[in-house]
């Protein structure tokens, strides 16, 4: 095929029929544009057939030729990519372990907060584990969790991982912006479920079964709770601020479809559940977020986490783009992140198992992942 364009595309011979004003250029065309079909990526079939439909304007067409042509080598950037991907993944965890091993054997001390996330999650799960069976004297034997249970529930923490009580393990050190920010993301849209609850469950069925109602009031809560992260963001406010504006958009909603309008003890009282949700032990704030950290668990456990993004848990369907989204992101770090560092985790989980003594709740497992996960 090469040689056939370099035939068809001579450019001393185009340049010779330029010049005698015996250019076949909707022929040439043409040819561009079979060649680009039968070379170009099956998504670009729709674009090939607009540019064969519109061989009029010549100066349009070739326009239209060299925008193609620009997407088509964009397509060929990606593939590459792809292709390469896995092993530029390979060689970035070898490199960042042996990396890291370089610092640790200069810096001994350089897992103790590491240890220290792994060993409180080790201690809390051994103390939640019931009895096993007894044992011929009829004494019950302490059952501990198993290693790969510990670090998926060690995971889990990170997700919520107060920077205030205490340091992040130095393994997460690297990503610790996008782990903020993954908790800003994830924080933000509980929120603006917590609210989508309250409302739903005061107002009830005059406002159920309104997609595009529930829409405008999703956005309009995620614009005025946007930033909640920011230590200078006052929630209470804001809340009492998207209140306001909820009251006004439910009433317009109820009116147009011959309901009444929300009352004004209705509206004190929707303003008031909404704006507790700032207290930790909100039932609603309670249950969204145990329902993300099962949605989460369910994620970190799974070898196709993406099955499990389109099953997001009762009460969350609201929210389930972002979760998709803020879930994809975060299984992303956790894989690579157990992949460059599991056998560091593996030494530190061995030797809490060994040193309590006690035989696993489930058989033992090895924490780290052999496969590089694709981003």
């Amino acid at each position: 095929m090469r040689t056939q364009i370099t035939e068809v595309l001579n450019m001393d011979l185009i340049r010779q029929q330029a010049d005698n004003d015996a250019v076949d250029i909707q022929g040439l065309a043409s040819y561009i544009i079979n060649t680009m079909g039968k070379l170009c990526a099956p998504v670009r079939d729709e674009e090939i057939e607009k540019l064969r439909e519109s061989p009029d304007n010549i100066v349009a067409l070739f326009k239209g030729i060299f925008r193609v042509l620009d997407l088509m080598k964009a397509d060929v950037v990606n593939i590459t990519i792809d292709n390469l991907r896995p092993v530029l993944q390979r060689q970035g965890v070898e490199y960042e372990r042996a990396k890291f091993q370089s610092i640790l054997d200069k810096t001994p001390s350089a897992l103790n907060h590491t240890t220290s996330w792994i060993k409180s999650t080790f201690e809390e799960m051994s103390t939640s584990i019931t009895k096993g069976p007894t044992d011929g004297q009829g004494k019950g034997q302490r059952l501990m969790p198993g290693p790969y249970q510990v670090l998926n529930v060690a995971f889990l923490r990170i997700l919520t991982w107060d920077y205030d009580k205490s340091p992040l393990p130095e393994t997460w050190m690297t990503d610790e912006m996008r782990l903020r920010q993954i908790q800003w993301q994830l924080q933000q849209v509980q929120a603006v479920n917590e609210v989508l609850l309250i409302i739903y469950s005061t107002v009830g069925g005059p406002i159920q079964g309104l997609p595009s109602l529930s829409d405008r009031l999703k956005r309009m809560i995620s614009v005025l709770l946007d930033g909640m992260h920011s230590p200078d963001f006052n929630l209470e406010e804001a809340l009492e601020s998207a209140s306001a504006h909820i009251c006004c958009e439910v009433s317009k909603s109820l009116t147009e479809r011959g309901y009444p309008a929300l009352s004004p003890a209705l509206q004190a009282t929707l303003t008031g559940q909404i704006r507790s949700i700032t207290q930790e032990d909100n039932p609603i704030r309670t249950l969204v977020e145990d329902r993300v950290r099962q949605l989460f668990m369910a994620l970190i456990c799974d070898d196709e986490p993406q099955v499990k993004l389109e099953q997001v848990p009762a009460g969350l369907t609201a929210i389930k783009p972002e979760l998709a989204s803020v879930g994809a992101k975060f299984i992303s770090l956790v894989n690579y992140n157990r992949s460059v560092y599991g056998p560091f985790y593996a030494d530190i989980i061995k030797k809490l198992m060994f040193r309590s003594g006690a035989p696993a709740a489930n058989p033992p497992q090895d924490p780290t992942r052999d496969s590089v996960p694709s981003n």
